[in-house]
């Protein structure tokens, strides 16, 4: 594994566990650690490269039957830089 990708599943691993609470109040996720770990991954990536606050960057996730969605909302869309 390179130093890359080891430095990436750290932090999702880091994040899953400390938003444990906010997947299962928000997205209805409970006792999952693969999908708490994905969901991680892609909160990482719509955080990063949307440049969202956290809390945004979770409203923009939804859990979709067999997987992770990300939903396009208007209001927190506007607030990309131009």
């Amino acid at each position: 594994m390179s130093i890359n990708i080891g430095i990436i599943d750290a932090q999702a691993t880091k994040l899953a566990t400390n938003l444990t609470t906010e997947y299962q109040t928000r997205l209805k996720i409970k006792s999952e650690p693969m999908k708490q770990r994905s969901l991680a991954f892609v909160f990482l990536i719509v955080k990063r490269l949307l440049d969202f606050l956290g809390g945004d960057a979770l409203d923009l996730l939804t859990e979709s039957g067999n997987g992770l969605a990300v939903v396009c909302r208007g209001d927190l869309l506007e607030r990309l830089p131009q």
